[in-house]
């Protein structure tokens, strides 16, 4: 009695996984007619072309002659089927597609019912490069942004589609994976059944669609029975990505960290790198995993050019899919001289392009160019651009930004940049608030830090988040450390307003932006500010200063008035303050200290100071 109970409930459970009875089936050997399903259906309408011989029967992707549809662009079918989920009811749908002829602008209306009213349909279609699952109307289309597995289809290969709705979620799978789930509560009315057609009656405008094993359910399918369906055959769970990292970059290489859980068979990986620049891309065997828990991996990719970026993506398969993708990622390697290497750098010397990506440049500034075209003047103008790479959620990042404030910008607020939304937590910005207050910002979780400014100079603020803390420097000198935690959301970089992008102000100059996914350290944010105070700018205190390194006296020379010589450590402490040309650091530790010279007419600048 106890083998014949095992052996039912064994046989129960492969039912629970494989054996649900769609309502329709369409296998489409050599015929239309609804194969297997149990609802009735109208025979088939076409509706452009007349008649059916339009129509061929082609190889399906098992090489099966006559035994998947082809329906040429210039023709639709409709169907009534009463059987077909109405209003919030539960269904799936699940289909192999093949887009003939296409392209990034061409569309493939492939199946769904419903009428062309908010929520009142349930389909699919491939819109350009985008995979969109709709239920209609504005917001209710669900895209999936193409993949390599999409670029398969673009070759002209089979895909697997499903669509599960549970009467409150919204569930996407392609080629086996879930793709995105979505509370939604649809009222989808009206029982015809459209292929190659919209259900507002739009036609596709590519040269053919090729479906094969069309099945429709009154039912939600388990993430397991899509699976099924798109590879019975399948031994484990699809692969899990996530967490997906860079470090330790080099001059010629960069780690690639991810977290991966192997569906509990034998998974490989792959790690896809291709230059920024539209380079050759190259592909590196990764790790191979196994088992059922999650794992932690990482790779080294070598071989990549000094000061260069390059996008990335992990790849892993088994033998339940044959692949699954992370988010496109970015990295850059270290220049020669071991300096890191931002993602965007924009220097506004006479243009507002990306120093690397001309297609990537602010619009133009409304008070134009100044300080020999080396720096943008904005005069309570907003300037906003997409970076698509902008460090989103927790993740590390070093923002620089070298500023300049005109004659009574002071009085008022100046928002001087921003990414992110304006929700809680979403965001990432810079207000100078007053000539003595300044607000670095997540978005209802403000963080207000002394920062005394003065007009006519320029001053270079960066922001440096690594992961815990986030430090404030200017000139240099660290002013602020904050325990407050971004959940950044969006990658539109504003110059001069707030993520709303709304009202706000901003009188100033932006000399130059640099933006790193990766956290700058207090040496580096030193030997950056270096750099940039170097530019001899006419705005700007020219002064000279020696021996350097030095250990006794430093000597300091400028043709105006000295009004103050101040030194700090990198920590932000102030050692020394005097009025005197000749400064005595003979009690100084030795280190990287900034030195900051300020003359009688305000005029000022910042410089490294190496004390051995």
């Amino acid at each position: 009695m106890k083998k014949i109970l095992h052996f039912m409930l064994f046989v129960c459970a492969i039912g629970t996984t494989n054996a649900q009875t769609p309502i329709y089936e369409f296998n489409f050997d050599n015929t239309m007619a609804n194969s297997f399903g149990s609802g009735s259906i109208s025979p088939w309408s076409e509706v452009n072309l007349g008649g059916l011989n339009s129509v061929s029967y082609v190889v399906d992707r098992n090489g099966q002659a006559n035994s998947a549809i082809n329906i040429p662009a210039t023709s639709s079918f409709t169907a009534n089927a009463p059987l077909l989920p109405q209003s919030n009811a539960a269904r799936s749908i699940s289909f192999w597609v093949k887009f003939i002829g296409d392209t990034d602008n061409k569309n493939f209306p492939v199946t769904g019912w419903g009428t062309g009213n908010p929520n009142q349909a349930f389909g699919f279609w491939r819109t350009g490069i985008q995979n969109s699952y709709y239920t209609w109307g504005s917001g209710n289309d669900y895209n999936v942004p193409q993949t390599n597995a999409q670029i398969q289809a673009n070759n002209n290969g089979w895909v697997h589609i499903a669509i599960t709705y549970t009467g409150t979620t919204l569930s996407i799978f392609f080629n086996g994976v879930d793709a995105g789930n979505y509370q939604r509560t649809l009222n989808t009315t009206g029982a015809t059944l459209s292929l190659n057609r919209l259900v507002n009656g739009s036609v596709g405008n590519a040269t053919a669609t090729q479906i094969d094993d069309l099945k429709i359910y009154d039912t939600a399918l388990t993430t397991a029975q899509v699976l099924s369906l798109y590879n019975p055959n399948a031994s484990g769970n699809p692969p899990v990505i996530s967490n997906v990292s860079n470090s330790s970059p080099t001059s010629n290489s960069a780690f690639v960290n991810f977290s991966l859980n192997p569906g509990g068979t034998t998974t490989t990986t792959s790690i896809v790198v291709t230059p920024l620049d539209g380079g050759i891309g190259s592909v590196f065997n990764g790790p191979t995993a196994s088992g059922s828990t999650t794992q932690q991996l990482s790779y080294n990719i070598t071989g990549l050019n000094p000061a260069s970026c390059y996008t990335y993506r992990v790849e892993a398969s088994n033998s339940a899919v044959s692949l699954v993708q992370s988010p496109i990622e970015m990295f850059c390697t270290n220049d020669a001289n071991f300096n890191k290497t931002p993602i965007y750098h924009f220097e506004f010397n006479g243009n507002t392009q990306e120093k690397r990506d001309a297609s990537l440049a602010f619009g133009n500034p409304n008070s134009g160019f100044v300080n020999n075209n080396t720096a943008i003047r904005l005069n309570n103008n907003v300037q906003a651009l997409n970076l698509p790479f902008l460090p989103q959620g927790f993740k590390p990042r070093t923002v620089a930004i070298r500023v300049f404030f005109e004659s009574g910008a002071l009085s008022q607020t100046n928002n001087v940049f921003s990414y992110g939304t304006a929700t809680a937590s979403q965001s990432f910005g810079y207000d100078q608030e007053t000539a003595s207050q300044a607000n670095h910002y997540y978005w209802s979780n403000d963080n207000i830090f002394s920062n005394p400014v003065n007009f006519g100079t320029y001053y270079t603020m960066v922001f440096v988040y690594d992961g815990l803390d986030t430090r404030i420097y200017k000139d240099g000198i660290q002013v602020d450390i904050s325990s407050n935690t971004p959940n950044t959301v969006g990658t539109l970089f504003r110059l001069g307003r707030t993520t709303t992008g709304l009202g706000g102000f901003f009188n100033g100059r932006v000399d130059d932006l640099r933006i790193y996914n990766d956290t700058l350290s207090a040496t580096e944010v030193a030997v950056l500010t270096n750099s940039l105070s170097n530019n001899d700018f006419s705005n700007n205190l020219n002064f000279s200063l020696y021996p350097n390194p030095a250990n006794s006296i430093v000597n300091i020379n400028l043709e105006t008035e000295l009004k103050s010589v101040e030194i700090y450590s990198l920590q932000g402490q102030k050692v020394i303050s005097t009025t005197e040309k000749q400064v005595n650091v003979s009690n100084l530790s030795n280190g990287i200290y900034m030195i900051r010279v300020e003359d009688v007419d305000g005029l000022s600048n910042t410089k490294k100071l190496v004390i051995k």
